[in-house]
Order: C-alpha cells, then structure tokens, then sequence
C-alpha cells in the first residue's frame, strides 16, 4: 500500500505547462524496437493509433518478423504501420533504422509494451512545435498493477519507479534538467535523431570493449543536453503513459540491467564527456 501510495503521490507533483494544444497528428512518427511475440502487443498498437500519428514503424528482430508482420496485417487502420526487419535483434541499430525511415518532423521513440492515454501524442507534440530550442519531451509514467494487493514483482517494480520518480521530479523542479528520459515513451525533434553523427555513434557505443544494447534511453538524454538542447518532462496530470511489470524472477535480471546502466551512464557524463560540468 505505501509504494502504491508514493507511485501514485510521484504522478502528482510537477509543474504546469502552458503550451496550446495546437499540434497536428500528421507531425510525429511512431518509431518502435520490438523482440515481442505476445499477441497483447496488438492492443498496445491500437491505443497509439487512436492517437492518429502520420505513421507508426515497428523494427522487428529478426526472429519476431514474421510473427509481428502476421499481428499488423489484422490490424485494421487507415494510418500506415510499416513492420521493418532488423538485420539483428538490437534495441539502438533497430531504432536507428527506424529513424532513418520516418518523414516526419517529430519521431517518438515507443516501447512495445507501453500503452497510450487518449490525447497523448498532441500533448507531447505541441511543446516541440512552440519552443525552437525544445529537443525532446517526455511523460509520466505509471505502473499498471494487475493484482490486489501488488505481486512481489510488482512491489519491487513499484518501488523502482517510485525512486527514479522521486528523483525525475525533484530535479526537474529544481532547474528543470532531468537524469534520464522516459524509456517507454519520448518525443524527439527527427533532425537530432536523423543527424547522421548520432546513427553512427548510437548504436556503436561500447563498454569494455562490447557494444551496447541496453540504456538508449540514457544515451540519448545526454546526447540532447551535450547538443545544448532542452528537455521537458509533463508530469502525470499533464501527460501519463502506461507500462507493465514481469512477472517473474526475470524482473530481478531486468532491475540488475538498469542499474547496471544507471551507473554506466552516470560515469560517462560525469568522466569522459563532461558536458554538465560547463
């Protein structure tokens, strides 16, 4: 119950935005990294094309193609969702590709297992539209629980987004800088994206010699703020997506990884790029 209540006490405090809802739909571009072979990832689909974006790519890997191909084809939209095949099951080189294929002025970076509010994409849009030196914006997030009380897993996971909450928003309420963006869901100007510096350096970062799969979400945040962009964050009244748990020992391997790149990511800003020390 007190995780629940700190989850939920997190989505409330933040700042206001004041920017128009003046965006148009046809501006952004799904862009989605998949390995999923759950057919609940149709339902996923559905509620971001009730977003109406001008197109929504799914770059699946190579051993989950034919099986996201087959669940986009009972798909009935009149938005085109364009399934890709990666040459390789890798989160960044299948975003990059994704990238490179979008023709749209804003790209949002979506996981395969968040689902959107209704309303969503324009809320995310309209501050990259209104403020030129505006990169990326982010949402909220909140946890989907699914039992009464929480399992164990979704009491750690709770506890997981409480903590990176707490700290999203305090420093974004300081001095409006944030740690990392929201992995789930981001909003990105396509020129950063699409700028061909980044496509080689994205997907070739390493770590003791071994390329990077995880931690795209760290790497483009401090891409955006060594490139003197602005970030802003939409708390849970303004803008909330949602996301669900494993269910499993697998979660324990999961929270492991994003620590792991916590402090990887950390280490680079903080060492070898230095861009926050300026």
């Amino acid at each position: 119950m007190t995780l629940w209540y700190m989850h939920s006490l997190v989505g409330g405090a933040s700042r206001d935005t004041n920017e128009a809802d003046t965006a148009t739909s046809s501006c952004a571009t799904i862009v989605c990294a998949t390995h999923n072979k759950s057919r609940t990832f149709k339902a996923t689909i559905e509620t971001w094309l009730a977003n109406e974006p001008a197109e929504v790519i799914i770059v699946a890997s190579p051993t989950s193609y034919d099986f996201v191909h087959r669940l986009c084809s009972e798909i009935e939209s009149e938005i085109t969702v364009r399934v890709l095949r990666a040459d390789k099951a890798n989160k960044r080189s299948q975003l990059c590709l994704g990238f490179r294929e979008a023709h749209s002025k804003i790209i949002m970076i979506v996981d395969d297992d968040t689902h959107w509010s209704h309303g969503i994409l324009n809320k995310l849009t309209s501050p990259l539209l209104a403020m030129p030196k505006l990169g990326c914006v982010f949402p909220d997030l909140r946890l989907c629980v699914t039992m009464r009380p929480p399992s164990i897993w979704e009491q750690l996971a709770l506890l997981r987004h409480a903590g990176a909450g707490l700290n999203l928003h305090a420093s974004h309420c300081v001095d409006g800088g944030v740690y990392c963006h929201h992995g789930p869901t981001a909003a990105y100007r396509a020129s950063i994206l699409q700028d061909p510096s980044l496509l080689v350096a994205f997907p070739g970062e390493t770590w003791r010699g071994n390329e990077l799969n995880a931690g795209d979400d760290q790497y483009l945040c401090r891409w955006v703020e060594n490139h003197d962009w602005e970030t802003k964050f939409l708390s849970a009244h303004e803008a909330l997506v949602y996301t669900g748990t494993r269910q499993d020992w697998t979660l324990l391997l999961q929270l492991l990884r994003w620590s792991r790149g916590d402090w990887r990511s950390n280490l680079c800003a903080l060492i070898w790029e230095r861009h926050i020390w300026r």
